[in-house]
């Protein structure tokens, strides 16, 4: 992952200099509080690589050098992304938010507006600077926030965890920390819902960081919300799975109705007695 580039659309000239520069180095400050789990460990580096005016854009990518390091800046700017998505929808606070991170995000919500009538574009790079993932942040997150905030400062907010149930859980696993008191990792399920935490001991990570970017099925203590959506799963194993089905899916072209609508791997566990 190579940065995140933030856009204050506008004619040149139409930025107040001093709210655009808060708006900007609030978000340095939010990918600190959001890339930090361990309060003791300081926020790792960022650099600009990238300013242009008129319409105020920059380009933030992380300083630093071992791909540890890399990983855990990267998923900052991954979740701050998803967080005002999430933000921009409804009234929550994003999962991997703090409360600390939400008041911030609120803040550049509401000051973002008040410097462009469009709000902010966060957009996710790549290497090449491909877009991966891009939110306009306007003053709808700074509303949403700030309607939770109260009750979640005064521990009102309901539990999000409906159910909690031994099973397994399909995806692909993109990023992962092993930093701070708690080993984590983010899975994007199979069938495209939000992202959910993968909580891991030590001794798994080395499986953990060999299956990043790959498709996998994860088994353990699985949280799910009101909705039946998988929040969190608390792994005691992790296996790779293939890319594809090729002799399951020659099957099903001869006979179509061979798994009765099911997907080829859950058809697959339950002909196994695994589902």
């Amino acid at each position: 992952m190579s940065g995140l580039r933030a856009t204050l659309p506008g004619p040149e000239g139409s930025a107040d200099a001093l709210q655009a520069l808060r708006v900007l180095t609030n978000l340095v400050e939010l990918l600190g509080r959001l890339e930090v789990q361990d309060e003791d460990r300081p926020a790792g580096r960022w650099e600009i690589v990238g300013l242009k005016l008129g319409s105020v854009q920059i380009e933030l990518a992380p300083a630093a050098r071992s791909r540890g390091e890399e990983l855990e800046l990267g998923t900052a700017m991954s979740w701050a992304v998803e967080g005002f998505a999430e933000a921009e929808e409804r009234e929550v606070i994003p999962a991997q938010w703090s409360i600390y991170a939400a008041e911030l995000a609120a803040d550049i919500a509401n000051e973002a507006s008040a410097v462009s009538g469009s709000g902010l574009r966060l957009e996710l790079l790549d290497d090449g600077k491909k877009v991966l993932r891009s939110v306009i942040v306007t003053r709808r997150s700074s509303d949403h926030l700030r309607t939770v905030l109260p009750n979640w400062l005064a521990g009102q907010v309901a539990n999000p965890i409906s159910s909690r149930s031994i099973g397994s859980v399909i995806g692909r696993l993109e990023t992962y920390s092993v930093h701070g008191r708690q080993p984590w990792a983010s899975l994007w399920p199979k069938d495209g819902g939000r992202r959910a935490t993968i909580r891991f001991d030590n001794r798994h990570a080395p499986d953990v960081l060999a299956a990043i970017g790959q498709r996998v099925e994860v088994t353990g203590l699985v949280e799910r919300d009101h909705d039946d959506r998988v929040i969190a799963v608390k792994m005691t194993a992790i296996d790779l799975l293939p890319e594809s089905n090729r002799p399951l899916t020659d099957l099903i072209g001869a006979a179509p109705n061979l798994t009765n609508g099911m997907d080829p791997d859950d058809y697959l566990r339950e002909m196994r007695g695994a589902a």
